[in-house]
């Protein structure tokens, strides 16, 4: 039985951007961040592994500002994948991600809108 705190899985994060679920027994590492242009977004690349038995999934999140402490929210990961990919802005609103493998039940969405600045950001799969 894991447990939660107001419904969300415990974690513990260190400074080092790791973060350790400790009901799971899965270890989330941000591996990249890269703001727009402009400097109110940010994309994040994470990579999780839950153990030996496991292979790591990936995934990138779009998150607001470009503090280098945000880790975000979860509905705002916009791919997930079964190997490490790259990303870069092409603008202010628009993401290219690149070497995604959505194959074996990962999604990539095309699109996230951001309702607090009140923005659709685009998805793109190269």
């Amino acid at each position: 039985m894991s447990r939660q705190i107001l419904g969300l899985p415990l974690l513990i994060c260190v400074l080092s951007q790791a973060c350790i679920n400790f009901a799971g027994e899965c270890n989330t590492e941000i591996k990249e961040r890269k703001c727009n242009p402009e400097g109110n977004l940010q994309a994040i690349s994470l990579m999780t592994d839950c153990g030996a038995t496991t292979t790591p999934s990936y995934g990138i999140r779009i998150v607001l500002n470009c503090d280098n402490q945000t880790v975000g929210k979860p509905e705002n990961t916009v791919v997930g994948s079964s190997r490490g990919m790259s990303f870069l802005w092409l603008s202010n609103d628009t993401l290219i991600i690149v070497g995604a493998d959505t194959t074996g039940g990962y999604v990539m969405k095309n699109e996230l809108k951001i309702p607090e600045l009140n923005r659709e950001i685009i998805i793109i799969q190269e």
